[in-house]
């Protein structure tokens, strides 16, 4: 014979009941407490202030970085400069530089050939003949030799233009004009200027 128990049932009194229709109530109410407490924002630490031997050698490696720039840019403008000057100077090499003018070809004269002999003819014809090869080799020359002129001028005019844009470049205010490569003497003697590093 199956053995059953009885169910019991079990009944809270009516303050009981409502205290744990409270407790999910308050359970929640807690966990919204901790987690506005967790995400309310800590205070950020308060960086260490430095001390004042710190503060100085802290100025002094600053303005004895900023002495090393200046100098850099001191020893760049020079630089920069007197290579612009030796391009400069090429340039008027190259547009100085002439070659001499190319004598006239020698003229042969049919008229004053004929009253010599077929013999002396003949010679003069040849020496004619020599004269003019003479001269068509030298005016060869003498173009190869104009178009490496104005090869040459054309690369010392690039050589200073290039020099000028990368100064232009580096220093915008440092020549009087935007095709010009005078030097403002005010912005040179700025650019010039370096600060006291420390003692």
């Amino acid at each position: 014979m199956p053995l059953f128990l009885p169910r019991r049932t079990v009944s809270f009194s009516p303050r009981l009941q409502r205290r744990q229709q409270r407790w999910p109530l308050l359970l929640s109410l807690s966990l919204l407490a901790m987690a506005a407490q967790g995400c309310r924002p800590q205070p950020s630490p308060q960086p260490p202030v430095p001390s004042p031997a710190a503060q100085a050698d802290a100025l002094r490696q600053r303005q004895q970085l900023a002495a090393r720039g200046c100098q850099q840019r001191q020893r760049d403008l020079l630089e920069g400069l007197a290579e612009l000057r030796r391009a400069e100077a090429a340039l008027a090499d190259a547009r100085a530089a002439s070659l001499p003018p190319l004598s006239s070809p020698p003229v042969w004269d049919e008229a004053a050939e004929q009253r010599f002999s077929l013999v002396d003819q003949e010679l003069d014809r040849q020496g004619y003949e020599q004269e003019l090869a003479a001269w068509q080799r030298r005016r060869a020359e003498q173009h190869t030799a104009l178009a490496q002129q104005r090869q040459q001028l054309a690369e010392a005019q690039q050589r200073l233009n290039r020099q000028a844009q990368r100064l232009r470049q580096r220093y915008p205010a440092l020549f009087t004009g935007p095709t010009s490569i005078e030097v403002r003497p005010q912005e040179w003697r700025r650019l010039n200027r370096c600060p006291d590093g420390p003692a």
